[in-house]
């Protein structure tokens, strides 16, 4: 069980998880106010779920969805629009739409979204509920970072292959 104390000597950790996985800072700020929270039956694994969620920057798709659905879901997050301002780069995904496994199009996303520095990775809700891929795009040079820092706050990533 977790105590108060072990939750709060973490926020360092939370706080530098939740930059990488979204500079919004209201995402750290509904983690923090869970961490600060005196009852421990708050979660700030849901709270930054909910934030990146709220944010926009979470994509959800079901197992049996295509490559068609996650072009949808993952040009409307907003790193997306932030790497094309920054690098002056459209993300192509088109090669994407026609792909019918998802599996296969999220291999074709992310060799595509490594051209303009960008990975995606899947969030473990936590719930046993396999057929949903919390989907979030990163900076593929923070990817080691934020799996090291998901696994030390006792979490997981979705295997994406």
């Amino acid at each position: 069980m977790t105590t108060s104390s072990e939750r709060t000597d973490r926020t360092d950790d939370w706080e530098r998880l939740c930059s990488l996985l979204e500079p919004d800072p209201e995402v750290w700020r509904s983690v923090q106010r869970t961490l600060d929270a005196s009852s421990l039956d708050t979660d700030p694994w849901a709270a930054l779920l909910d934030a990146l969620d709220e944010s926009g920057a979470i994509a959800c798709l079901d197992t049996g969805d295509t490559g068609d659905l996650l072009v949808d879901a993952v040009t409307a997050l907003p790193r997306i629009a932030r790497a094309e301002l920054a690098t002056g780069r459209d993300v192509d995904l088109r090669a994407v739409v026609d792909v019918d496994d998802l599996t296969a199009a999220i291999a074709a996303a992310r060799d595509v979204l490594a051209a303009v520095g960008l990975d995606l990775l899947a969030l473990d809700e936590g719930d046993g509920d396999e057929e949903c891929l919390p989907l979030v795009a990163v900076a593929r040079d923070d990817v080691a970072e934020i799996t090291a820092l998901v696994g030390s706050l006792g979490r997981r990533l979705l295997p994406l292959a």
